[in-house]
């Protein structure tokens, strides 16, 4: 069996762009790729888990600390610092300048961010990363853009400006003329810009006129812009077994809790099993629904009953 490069690239690309099916999913993963490339690349990618980790609770207090001051004015950022030895080069590659308004928030969180940690420099990668972005057309019609990093900062001009040229886009943004351009096409594609010569839908020249769509209407309210890449056979998924099993293997740690739960107690209400399940369990954190679905299972295994006056009260049966 073979562990090939493409393999690792799309592991720590899920990571970056949140991904990841669960953490159990990622160990289980991590501990079969050690086997097949050992310790040192498998060191790797438990390093960009921390790293992953670790953000999510940054991105938590950054944003209270904003709500708390009113920093970001409604916005909702989510900002994920990596360590920039552990990662592979090519996160880096494709970078380019941030608006004013962007770069004023960026600005913000540096500051939090240094003040926490002295002497640490960041670099930003906004070629990373997708947003959520509000598309208002007129007071009647709003949309709700999925767009990536990149395609904000190009829509975010057009709020000053009503159209630029391709040329001055590249100038402004400072961004290689072949990322600009796939960026654009599917802006234009999705009919949220307007380019001057719509013939030639994927390709600009450098004194072609790009404008907002003012009378862009969509079915959708929700429109995706993202760039995807051109179709070809799929590549194999390497935790599908995994994931099945870990579903297996929690279906009955949360079967036999309850169980504990139930035999101690003989009688008890859902949220009271809930409750003490999520104490009982330290692999992972169960949701509420599992938990209720696999008593619904218990009681079709003859473990359990529910009570015939209340519905939410269950009773082991001996």
């Amino acid at each position: 069996r073979c562990v090939q490069e493409t393999g690792i690239n799309a592991e720590y690309m899920g990571l970056l762009q949140g991904k990841s099916v669960s953490e159990d999913c990622e160990r289980n993963l991590l501990a079969k790729l050690q086997m097949e490339i050992g310790v040192g690349e498998v060191g790797k990618l438990q390093k960009m888990m921390e790293d992953i980790n670790i953000s999510k609770d940054e991105s938590e207090q950054f944003k209270k600390y904003s709500q708390e001051n009113n920093l970001l004015k409604g916005l909702e950022v989510n900002v994920q610092v990596i360590t920039g030895a552990s990662w592979p080069n090519d996160v880096a590659q494709g970078r380019f300048k941030m608006p004013s308004d962007l770069q004023s928030i960026a600005t913000k969180f540096e500051q939090w961010y240094q003040r926490k940690y002295h002497g640490r420099h960041l670099q930003w990668l906004m070629n990373q990363g997708t947003s959520d972005l509000n598309f208002l057309v007129n007071e009647k019609s709003k949309y709700l853009l999925k767009v990536t990093n990149a395609q904000v900062c190009i829509l975010m001009l057009f709020n000053r400006f009503p159209d630029f040229t391709f040329e001055k886009l590249l100038s402004i943004l400072e961004m290689k003329q072949q990322d600009l351009v796939t960026q654009l096409v599917f802006l234009v594609k999705n009919g949220v810009l307007i380019k001057e010569n719509p013939e030639a839908k994927e390709s600009f020249e450098m004194i072609e006129s790009i404008s907002i769509n003012k009378e862009f209407k969509n079915v959708k309210k929700i429109v995706p812009c993202i760039p995807q890449k051109s179709k070809s056979a799929p590549e194999p998924s390497p935790v599908i077994g995994e994931i099945d099993e870990i579903q297996i293997q929690r279906a009955n740690v949360i079967d036999a809790a309850v169980v504990r739960i139930m035999k101690a107690r003989r009688k008890a209400m859902l949220n009271d099993i809930q409750a003490e399940c999520l104490k009982l369990i330290t692999l992972f954190k169960p949701q509420p629904l599992m938990i209720k679905q696999r008593i619904e299972t218990l009681i079709e295994r003859d473990f359990l009953k529910r009570n015939e006056n209340t519905k939410t009260l269950f009773e082991y049966i001996a």
